[in-house]
């Protein structure tokens, strides 16, 4: 079951909706939804929601209501939202294995 923890997130149908999806799946974890992830110069920047999930590793969601934007502009939005959080797990000693990240990333969009 996930387990849902809500910060200020202007998205909050939408992370209503995805709750009951990842239960319905059975999958496990915790769910956050609107924390901001801190980049290196501590400016906030965010993905709408993050699964820490003990099976699946950590997931981003990027929700998106604008239907008018490019391919390119949707898979860089996705890139920044990966290479932000690769950056803020890097900061924890524990989680990297020399200089990669202790598991490995599958990229699905």
């Amino acid at each position: 079951m996930v387990e849902v923890s809500c910060g200020n997130s202007r998205h909050e149908a939408e992370a209503a909706r995805l709750a009951q999806v990842l239960n319905r799946l059975g999958l496990d974890g915790k769910l956050l939804i609107g924390y901001p992830v801190l980049s290196e110069d501590s400016t906030e920047q965010g993905v709408d929601a993050v699964l820490n999930s003990p099976t699946w590793g950590v997931v981003i969601f990027l929700f998106r209501s604008d239907l008018q934007m490019s391919a390119r502009e949707i898979l860089d939005e996705q890139d920044r939202a990966v290479y932000l959080m690769q950056a803020f797990l890097y900061r924890t000693p524990s989680l990297r294995d020399r200089r990669e990240l202790a598991a490995g990333a599958v990229y699905e969009t």
